[in-house]
């Protein structure tokens, strides 16, 4: 069973520093459109989301 990504490989970049950016879908109201995260910061949030029943 293919399972998708809790975040979009082309929604993601790396900068020359070691900073994640994720572009968001949707802007926020105040006009953000990416977020930038700590290399460590990042992979510890995407390690704590809610994983799907069933997921290996």
């Amino acid at each position: 069973m293919l399972r998708m990504p809790p975040v979009a490989n082309p929604r993601l970049a790396l900068s020359a520093t070691g900073k994640v950016f994720c572009i968001l879908k949707t802007p926020y109201r105040d006009g953000t459109t990416q977020v930038a995260f700590d290399s460590v910061d990042f992979m510890v949030r995407l390690a704590v989301l809610p994983h799907r029943h069933g997921a290996i």
